[in-house]
């Protein structure tokens, strides 16, 4: 995938444009990995702080997931993200969460800087994601992972029209 970013990358200056943005699953984007190398962090490790990175969470999400016999699903999750529950509680459908504004609040800066629990949902579903939530969640930083977060409190599924 990075190899990818870098091609249209290259081709993008050649048309004297100086920024690319590329949307993908904070899994894949985020400026470090944790079982195996993704693109984030690659890209992270290539262009330095000029490769900026937006995760997502949610509070509440209900996603279109693959079912059995090609069928969609739609299932219900909650993240446990600090952040977001803050935001589900001041009332707040969408936020956006620029953390080197935030660095300016101590509390704000510890905040972002610990370990918390985050939503990580992709294409792929379990009977465990019912039973297990954090098979569905990771443990990790977010100041390490980006940039910045937007925040959701009621995500709602793509209607997927065959």
């Amino acid at each position: 995938m990075s190899e990818n970013i870098d091609w249209i990358y290259e081709h993008v200056q050649k048309g004297n444009e100086s920024m690319l943005m590329i949307s993908g699953h904070n899994g894949h984007v985020a400026k470090k990995s944790t079982y195996t190398t993704f693109m984030g962090e690659e890209l992270f490790e290539k262009y330095g702080d000029d490769y900026c990175v937006i995760g997502t969470d949610f509070y509440k999400t209900e996603c279109n997931l693959p079912g059995k016999n090609g069928k969609r699903i739609t299932r219900k999750f909650y993240s446990a993200d600090p952040l977001a529950n803050t935001a589900h509680a001041l009332g707040m459908d969408m936020t956006y969460l620029d953390f080197d504004k935030l660095h300016k609040s101590e509390k704000m800066n510890e905040i972002i800087n610990k370990s918390m629990l985050m939503g990580s949902l992709g294409e792929g579903y379990s009977f465990l994601n019912k039973i297990l939530p954090n098979s569905y969640r990771i443990n990790d930083v977010p100041a390490e992972l980006y940039d910045g977060m937007i925040i959701v409190t009621n995500a709602t599924p793509t209607n997927i029209k065959n």
